[in-house]
């Protein structure tokens, strides 16, 4: 009987630890730039961390009007330390502007929603 029910304790222990999905943690997930001028192409990161015991598995990055991903890693080990690198363009904005960029991966809830802000003036 000891045996038995040590034997169920492992196996629920064992779950636990094997079933952690990844997380995400971002330095920030919003840039504010402030004021810009419409010639400005400036290149951003944010700094992700996989706080997890389970690798992060990045899929694929969608990003709004103006915005090209320039760096992804497409996985993160557990504990590690890395960034998603971005040029924005605002060549075509004018006045206050706010977009996203989507981190799709196998997190517990599949997106991560990153902002960046700001206002161009010429």
């Amino acid at each position: 009987m000891k045996k038995l029910i040590f034997s169920i304790f492992g196996l629920f222990i064992a779950q636990v630890a094997f079933s952690q999905e990844p997380v995400l943690l971002d330095g920030t997930s919003t840039i504010e730039f402030g004021t810009i001028t419409a010639s400005t192409k400036q290149p951003l990161y944010f700094k992700i961390t996989n706080k997890s015991e389970s690798s992060l598995l990045i899929s694929e990055v969608r990003t709004s009007f103006g915005y090209d991903a320039t760096y992804f890693p497409e996985s993160l080990a557990s504990g590690a330390i890395d960034s998603i690198g971005f040029t924005i363009d605002v060549s075509k904005l004018n006045g206050p502007f706010r977009k996203t960029i989507s981190l799709v991966s196998n997190t517990s809830n599949g997106i991560t929603v990153f902002t960046i802000a700001g206002r161009v003036e010429d």
